[in-house]
């Protein structure tokens, strides 16, 4: 028996609207990143298949095809944004969430410093640098999450989930995944 062929968008709606069914932060979340991820694949070229990082480079080309409608919707969530902006990562005390040692680390610090000075009223960035840090934060968020670094009995964490939450589902509407 041949394989079903599945319809992209419709596989990519169940996920979004597995979302807020869930009454968990975390599992809301994760949905939408599938989501995301999902909708976004197709950019894609065959050589990005090669690298490891393949979901958070389809996420930053979808998020440049769609640069100037997800600042404006990323840029909606003010609330959310200000929030953001003000928190401070538990450990290190990096700008809005804690960045580990490791290769891209200094570019991270430096795009949610961007980030968080954009929304505390300091130095404006551009709206597709503002669009960036926020995909490069939720897929930082994406990888602490699927790695153990977040826990689901924190309530700090479950704070930062529920915010988040609301940037991914704008970058969805945004880029015309759900």
């Amino acid at each position: 028996m041949p394989p079903q062929v599945i319809d992209r968008s419709s596989f990519i709606q169940r996920w979004c609207d597995r979302a807020p069914a869930n009454d968990d932060p975390f599992d809301e979340f994760f949905s939408l990143w599938i989501a995301l991820v999902i909708c976004a694949r197709p950019l894609l070229q065959p050589l990005d298949f090669d690298r490891i990082d393949t979901d958070r480079r389809a996420v930053l080309k979808l998020s440049a095809a769609f640069s100037e409608s997800m600042f404006r919707e990323i840029d909606s969530c003010q609330d959310d944004l200000n929030w953001l902006a003000k928190r401070k990562g538990t450990h290190r005390g990096d700008p809005i969430v804690d960045v580990h040692d490791f290769k891209r680390a200094p570019g991270l610090r430096n795009l949610f410093h961007v980030l968080a000075a954009h929304y505390s009223g300091g130095n404006k960035a551009k709206p597709g640098r503002v669009v960036e840090a926020v995909v490069e934060l939720l897929n930082h968020v994406r990888n602490n999450l699927f790695h153990g670094v977040k826990d689901p009995d924190d309530i700090d964490d479950r704070e930062l989930l529920t915010r988040l939450n609301s940037l991914l589902r704008a970058i969805l509407r945004a880029g015309r995944c759900c």
